[in-house]
C-alpha cells in the first residue's frame, strides 16, 4: 500500500500523545521524498493551523518553512512564496533568526524558478555565507543548489559545475541521495554533458 497510508496510522498517534511539531515535519518529510505531496502537505496543514488556533506562535515559522520547501518540491510557487513570505514575519517577530536563514532556500528557489535571477542570487548567496559560518556542512546543499540551477539557467555552464560538483560531493561525503529534498543532481548531469565531460556526467 501507499508509504503515506503505511506511517498514516503511527503518525496519528504520536500526535495524539505527544502533539510535537517534530515528530510531524519528519514524517511529512518522509512523505515528500516519496513524492507523497498531497498527504505530507495536509498534515502540515493541519499542524499549522491546529498551532494556530491555539495561539502557539513559537513553531509556526518552522511549521511554514517546511510548507514552503514542500511547495518547491511540488513546483507550486506561488504557494511556497506566500508561505515563505509569512514565515520570514512570524520568525522576524518571534526572534528565530535560524529559521529566517532556512527561509532564504525556498525564497530563493522560488525566484530562480520564476525568472527574478537578481534576487534568486542574492538570497542565495546571502543563504551561502550564513552555510559557511555553520558547523553543518549540510547547510551548504541549498545555496549551491540554487547558485547551481540559476547559472545553468543563465548557460554560465562553468559556475553552474562549479557550484553543483561542490554541493555533490558534500552530499556525498553525508550520504544524502536521491530522491530527497533536494534534487540537483540532474541540473549537475546536464550540466556536465553540455561541457561535453561525458565520463563525469557517468559517475
Amino acid at each position: 500500500r501507499p508509504f503515506g497510508q503505511a506511517l498514516g496510522s503511527v503518525v496519528d498517534r504520536l500526535d495524539e500523545t505527544v502533539a510535537l511539531v517534530r515528530t510531524t515535519i519528519t514524517f511529512s518529510g518522509m512523505l515528500a521524498t516519496a513524492d507523497e505531496f498531497a498527504e505530507a502537505g495536509r498534515r502540515s496543514s493541519a499542524l499549522h493551523d491546529n498551532r494556530a488556533r491555539q495561539g502557539l506562535v513559537q513553531p509556526l515559522p518552522e511549521v511554514l518553512r517546511f510548507r514552503a520547501a514542500l511547495a518547491c518540491l511540488a513546483g507550486v510557487w506561488g504557494l511556497a512564496a506566500g508561505l515563505a513570505e509569512a514565515g520570514d514575519e512570524l520568525a522576524e517577530q518571534t526572534g528565530r533568526l535560524g529559521t529566517r536563514q532556512d527561509l532564504l532556500y525556498p525564497r530563493a528557489f522560488v525566484a530562480a524558478h520564476v525568472g527574478d535571477q537578481e534576487t534568486a542570487r542574492a538570497l542565495a548567496l546571502e543563504g551561502l555565507v550564513a552555510a559557511e559560518a555553520s558547523d553543518n556542512p549540510r547547510d551548504l546543499l541549498r545555496p549551491l543548489s540554487v547558485l547551481g540551477f540559476l547559472d545553468f539557467s543563465l548557460g554560465d555552464l562553468v559556475s553552474a559545475a562549479a557550484s553543483l560538483e561542490r554541493a555533490a560531493a558534500i552530499a556525498s561525503a553525508a550520504c544524502y541521495v536521491e530522491p530527497n529534498w533536494l534534487r540537483f543532481h540532474g541540473d549537475l548531469v546536464e550540466t556536465l554533458i553540455r561541457l561535453r565531460r561525458l565520463g563525469d556526467a557517468d559517475t
